[in-house]
Formats: C-alpha cells, sequence, structure tokens
C-alpha cells in the first residue's frame, strides 16, 4: 500500500491534536497509536486483527484408527499465505475442536469483525479465548480446560476412559492462576480465514499442537505433501519420511519454527525456575543470553537440530529432556550430534552398560546364549515364596491395551532393538505387565493353596533399581496394585493449580496379602 507523506503542517496539527487528547483524558483507558499499533496507556498493545484469504490446499489426512486396526485417509483444507507454502494453517472451528479435544468443547462463531474466539469445555465451562487484538491466548483455568469426559479431575497424562485397570476413587482440585500464551510477542500469526463466503479461526498448525494438544498424546505432522496425526503405525513414519530431505528451509519458515520453539518451552517446560531461566520475558530473550538464537532461525536444518540437541541435552541437562526425531527435511537416517557433550548424559551410556552388564551377569536370563542378556520381568525364586517383578520404564500406552491383555506374550521383553536391556517388548506397557503379573500371582496362589505342603507367594520384590522413571499413571497404577489403593499429590508448575490427595484405586482383584517390598534409589517422572 502507498503512504501518501504529511505536510510540516498537519504534522504539527496533528501533534496539537494527540496532546491536548491526552491532556483532555487521563484514565487508564487512554490510547494513542504508533506505528499502527493502539496502544493503551498501560502499556497493553492493541493490533489489527489479521484478516486473510490463505491459499487452500486439500491434503490428506493419514493415521492408524485403532478401533478399525488400519490406516485411513481423509481430507481436510490446509491454508497457506502467499508466496509460503512451508507453514501450514488449520481451521480452528468446533468440528475441528470436538475432533482434536473432545465432544465436549467448542468454538465461538467467527466474523469478519470478531476480535476475540472463545473455545469452550462444557464440561468445566472453563475458556480458552485467543484475543486476536492484544495476540495472546488465555486460559482462565488451564487444568479445568482440559479435563475430560468421565473425569473428576485434570489429567496431566490425558488418561482418556476410565476403565476396569483403574479409576480415581476420590480427588481435590485447587485451581491455579490463569495461563497466557503471548503469541504476538515472538511474531507468530493467527488469522480470521476469509473462505467461501464465510470467516474461520486459522492457527498454525504447530501452534495446535503445542498449546491445545500438549496434554494428549496427539499431535500432527506435515511433510509438505501429506499430513499424519500421530504418526504411531510404524509404516505411516516411514511414509512421513519419503518427502525430499533438502537440508534446508526458507528464513521464513525458519523464524517461524524459532518462534514457536519458544511458544513450546515456554508453556510446557517446567523446569524454568531451576535452570533459571524465569528470569527471562519469553525463550527469545533467553536464547539470545545463551547466543544461540541465530543458530535456531537458520537455514539450515543440521544448524537448527544441532542447537535443539544442545538445549535439551546439554543446556537443560535434566535427564528428561532429548532430541528424538529428524525432520523429514534431514532424513529419517541422518546422524544428529550436536555441539556440546551433556554433564549428565557423559558418563550415563558407560554406566548404564556396565551396571546392566553385572545385573544381567547375576540374574539374567541365559536362554539366548553368551553373554546373557536380560532379566525377566517376572520370575518367582527357587523357594516359591518370591516374585519378582522388574521393569525400567512406566509406560502407559492406552491406546491398544484392549489388544494387549488378551496378548500370550505379554512376558516375551526379548527385542533385538534393546538387546542388553531390561525391558519386556516395547509395544506393551506398564499396567498391562502388571495385570498380567498379578494373574499369574493370584494363580499360583491358588494352586499352592490346593496342594498340601506346596509353598505359596509370600512376598513381591519390585526391583526399579534401573527405572527411570516415566508415565505418572502407570507409576500410580502400580502404586494403588502394591498397597490397594494410593495417594498422589499432581503440582501444575505452570499454572499453580494442586491436586493433593488424589488416590487411584484398582477394580481388579488385589493380591492376596503379600508384603511388598520395593527397590529402589529414584524415581523421577517426566
Amino acid at each position: 500500500m502507498k503512504h501518501t507523506p504529511f505536510s510540516s503542517r498537519a504534522l504539527a496539527l496533528l501533534a496539537l491534536a494527540a496532546f491536548f487528547c491526552l491532556a483532555a483524558c487521563s484514565d487508564a483507558s487512554d490510547t494513542y497509536i504508533v506505528n499502527n499499533i493502539v496502544q493503551k496507556n498501560s502499556e497493553e498493545k492493541i493490533y489489527p486483527v489479521q484478516t486473510a484469504e490463505l491459499n487452500e490446499k486439500i491434503t490428506p489426512l493419514r493415521f492408524y484408527d485403532s478401533s478399525k486396526y488400519e490406516v485411513v485417509e481423509e481430507q481436510v483444507p490446509l491454508g497457506f499465505k502467499s508466496g509460503n507454502d512451508d507453514i501450514p494453517y488449520m481451521i480452528f472451528d468446533s468440528a475441528a475442536a470436538k475432533k482434536m479435544l473432545g465432544q465436549n468443547y467448542s468454538v465461538s462463531t467467527v466474523t469478519e469483525a470478531t476480535k476475540k474466539v472463545e473455545v469452550t469445555n462444557a464440561l468445566t465451562n472453563a475458556k480458552a479465548v485467543v484475543d486476536l487484538e492484544r495476540r495472546k491466548i488465555v486460559f482462565d483455568n488451564y487444568d479445568a480446560f482440559f479435563q475430560k469426559d468421565l473425569s473428576i479431575y485434570w489429567d496431566p497424562a490425558d488418561i482418556r476412559e476410565k476403565t476396569f485397570y483403574m479409576k480415581i476413587d476420590s480427588a481435590s482440585n485447587i485451581a491455579g492462576s490463569p495461563v497466557t500464551v503471548d503469541w504476538g510477542a515472538l511474531g507468530l500469526e493467527m488469522f480470521i480465514w476469509k473462505k467461501g463466503g464465510g470467516h474461520y479461526l486459522a492457527l498454525p498448525l504447530q501452534t495446535i499442537n503445542d498449546v491445545f494438544l500438549a496434554n494428549s498424546s496427539s499431535y500432527y505432522l506435515y511433510n509438505g505433501k501429506t499430513l499424519y496425526k500421530d504418526r504411531s503405525d510404524r509404516a505411516l513414519e516411514a511414509e512421513y519420511y519419503t518427502a525430499a530431505a533438502t537440508g534446508s528451509r526458507s528464513q521464513a519458515f525458519a523464524d517461524f519454527c524459532c518462534a514457536e520453539l519458544c511458544l513450546n518451552f515456554g508453556l510446557n517446560y517446567g523446569l524454568k525456575t531451576i535452570h533459571g531461566i524465569d528470569i527471562f520475558s519469553n525463550y527469545m530473550e533467553y536464547f539470545s543470553s545463551l547466543g544461540i538464537l541465530d543458530s535456531l532461525k537458520s537455514v539450515d536444518q543440521m544448524t537448527f537440530s544441532n542447537t535443539v540437541k544442545d538445549i535439551c541435552e546439554f543446556y537443560f541437562s535434566d535427564g528428561h529432556s532429548n532430541y528424538l526425531k529428524n525432520s523429514y527435511l534431514l532424513g529419517e537416517d541422518t546422524a544428529v550430534a550436536g555441539t556440546k557433550i551433556s554433564p549428565f548424559a557423559k558418563n550415563y551410556d558407560a554406566n548404564t552398560d556396565r551396571y546392566i552388564g553385572a545385573r544381567n551377569k547375576k540374574i539374567g536370563d541365559d536362554r539366548y546364549g553368551t553373554p546373557v542378556w536380560c532379566c525377566p520381568c517376572y520370575k518367582v525364586s527357587a523357594d516359591k515364596k518370591t516374585a519378582v517383578v522388574r521393569f525400567d520404564f512406566f509406560i502407559a500406552n492406552f491406546g491398544t491395551r484392549e489388544r494387549m491383555i488378551s496378548d500370550t506374550d505379554i512376558f516375551d521383553w526379548w527385542s533385538d532393538e534393546y538387546a542388553g536391556r531390561d525391558r519386556y517388548n516395547p509395544n506393551k506397557d506398564t499396567i498391562t505387565l502388571i495385570h498380567a503379573v498379578n494373574e499369574q500371582i493370584k494363580e499360583a496362589v491358588k494352586t499352592a493353596a490346593a496342594t498340601p505342603g506346596e509353598p505359596k507367594i509370600e512376598n513381591v520384590v519390585l526391583d526399579l533399581s534401573f527405572n527411570g522413571g516415566g508415565a505418572l499413571h502407570a507409576a500410580a497404577f502400580v502404586l494403588a496394585w502394591m498397597l490397594g489403593e494410593g495417594s498422589i499429590n499432581i503440582n501444575n508448575q505452570l499454572s499453580g493449580a494442586k491436586m493433593p490427595h488424589t488416590r487411584p484405586t484398582l477394580t481388579l482383584t488385589a493380591l492376596l496379602a503379600p508384603r511388598a517390598t520395593l527397590l529402589a534409589t529414584k524415581i523421577c517422572f517426566a
């Protein structure tokens, strides 16, 4: 748009008008205009609402349907700004919210004049307000907003069903403070999309992942051709990497990825205080102070990936944050080494191998010959009085448990991928394992009771000596299994909300009064 310059006289009159206006009005609602931004005296910036006719691209969405046990495909419209085809936007209306978050969610109607869009959870009446003028998303009650159906508490692990495995018997909830996502300060954009005579809220695909799906197991990936949901199927993961691994990206996409990474960490990383990050207003400032902001905005994908690995494994070095998967731009098998060595991980792998070797030599299974590999997940002592249960991670794989419970290979923990590691089949989960162990112990006790003089299981040893932590609900299940019921206290570092004395109880028949022994030095939950 061409701007006509003001004359010096017009500028003087404008200055006088502004002076008298500000002099005549002194309350907190006064406004003035700077660079096309309406700004209140309180320094709260109000921007013009961004409206755009995005370029529409009907895109295949592929995902694994666990109810059909197969990959299915749908067609969804993605929107792109002109000249920028690598940053996809999705329509976020009531239909999308119900599909992504649940049937309790709805999105307010959007028109050309809309300035705020409300996303509401009818179960709790909690709202997330997308303020297009202030360029913020505000959750009035973050924890209640993500509360699911059939649940009486906010669930950080997003347990999406109340099964016969475990239920929350009672819970209390102390609400936290409102949570604000300042996307405008990071340079991110959200639009009212004018499409087919209608108007829709258009959010960046990655923002939906980071803001609305961070508390669930769902996410969306786009490789320039196809949209994938969850990538839980190995065939879909292989498909994702069929896109061209160019190794580079546009500057606009690089800037977007950096901003989105800052948004993600700001909202979802819980150890900001420990690392001193909370003294910065946002992660842009933090990364700038480390001298790595330019690397995060590099158009070279390897430079970006190395820096992300450094952030997770060197700067954070918390034992839980790790670089997991490459972008399709690098390709699946391209090695990313980072540029720094984590103090935490420096000797971790060597110590792990040394410990596992010693443990396997002492109590490992020799079915696979020399060297002795893998300690069994469940084993009864020679005198038949002690059962030992052992696993190295708490895993909660809710999506496939109904199928897993009938599997006969629940104790088939061997896998070439995890050779030497004490893990059961990685496609299983802790709750299924414990359920199967429970049935084994009950059967053994029943058999012993029917056989005069036969010793019975009197002790259960839970060996967590090499357990690195994992899913909260898997740990809560094990706790309730050992005790019949158990109390857990949850504190949301983001909102300050507390759920003290939440009591998970089991509906499956508990053990027949064994004496439980816990072998563990430390358990951490990510």
